[in-house]
């Protein structure tokens, strides 16, 4: 989390500190608004556990 946290603030980005900072939710915030390379770069990182909740979720085991 705290290469995370480099890269938000080396682009300038700060979430807000009550929430994690490699939270699917955050980490789309940042691609979206913040620097979409890097972005998209943390979302390639993030992949597999990214592929887990697909998977998770089209199995009908999640919400």
């Amino acid at each position: 989390m705290t290469r995370v946290k480099e890269i938000y603030a080396a682009c300038g980005w700060r979430p807000d500190p009550a929430e994690l900072p490699d939270h699917l939710a955050v980490v789309l915030e940042f691609t979206a608004g913040g620097d979409a390379v890097r972005g998209q770069r943390l979302l390639e990182t993030f992949q597999p556990g990214i592929e887990l909740l697909r998977a998770a979720l089209h199995d009908g085991r999640g919400p």
